[in-house]
């Protein structure tokens, strides 16, 4: 596994002195944490931060959306920061032997690092598809397809795709399907955390984000020193994000919470 590219300054006035903040281990996160971002005290995949923060670990940071839904009683959305993708993800694929429509019935391995990938691979399949498949926790030999998330689908996607011919990128498919954009995840922090606590983690996260539109090309040289692609492919994966969340993703949100809510409401 890949490790995530470090953030250029690993120090500041927030982290564990103030708010713990944690980030995801993932390479399309690197826009919040420019020298001007918040230390962190942690970097764990998307269900691990999920479990962090449901255990009182940690106070903020980029939770995946059915995590950010999960902890709404304890967590607030900070500002409008999130990861949305309006067409294609690049880094959330479900590889496959066969078309989707005809994985009913079908084993799919589904990766440990996933919250929200999972459930929107769920909902493509029944509600888009008319299919149910089985849905498996870790990868085996018997596997019909395979979902790959995050780092591991941006750099290990050719040996996926010699077994798994048929490549299905989540964040298009729910955008031929819905017309919308799909939210990955959020940035919450925890409602009984101090206001100028989370008015400086905003200001952190803004001036990051800023830094990131002003020179896109110089942060996607900087993420490639430390990991395994070309500056021009980085970029343009970074790019292919929206990282502030507006109507268009708040709406979209909103669809897949009450499609996800019909899946699993009892008959």
């Amino acid at each position: 596994m890949t490790e995530e590219p470090k953030p250029a300054g690993a120090s500041g006035a927030l982290g564990a002195a103030g708010l713990r903040v944690a980030r995801l281990s993932y390479l399309n996160v690197f826009p919040f944490f420019l020298s001007e971002g918040p230390a962190t005290v942690m970097s764990v995949h998307p269900r691990k931060l999920g479990e962090e923060a449901a255990a009182g670990r940690i106070d903020a940071g980029p939770f995946s959306l059915v995590d950010a839904w999960r902890l709404e009683a304890d967590f607030e959305p900070l500002g409008d920061f999130g990861i949305a993708a309006r067409g294609p993800a690049r880094s959330v694929l479900l590889f496959s032997k066969k078309p989707m429509e005809e994985l009913g019935g079908s084993r799919i391995g589904v990766t440990e690092q996933t919250a929200t990938s999972v459930k929107l691979l769920t909902v493509l399949l029944e509600l888009r598809n008319g299919v149910r498949a089985q849905l498996r926790d870790n990868f085996s030999l018997d596997d019909d397809a395979r979902l790959v998330i995050g780092n591991d689908a941006l750099t290990y996607a050719d040996e996926h795709r010699a077994v798994y011919p048929w490549v299905f990128d989540l964040g298009r498919e729910w955008y031929i399907w819905r017309e919308r954009p799909f939210v990955f995840a959020k940035w919450m922090v925890r409602r009984s955390a101090a206001d100028a606590l989370k008015e400086g983690l905003v200001r952190r996260l803004e001036a990051s984000l800023r830094r990131f539109e002003r020179a896109p090309d110089m942060a996607a040289q900087r993420a490639a020193e430390s990991f395994p692609l070309p500056a021009t492919r980085i970029l343009n994966y970074l790019t292919g994000y929206a990282y502030r969340l507006g109507p268009s993703e708040k709406e979209a949100e909103d669809v897949f919470r009450s499609l996800l809510g019909g899946l699993y409401r009892p008959a």
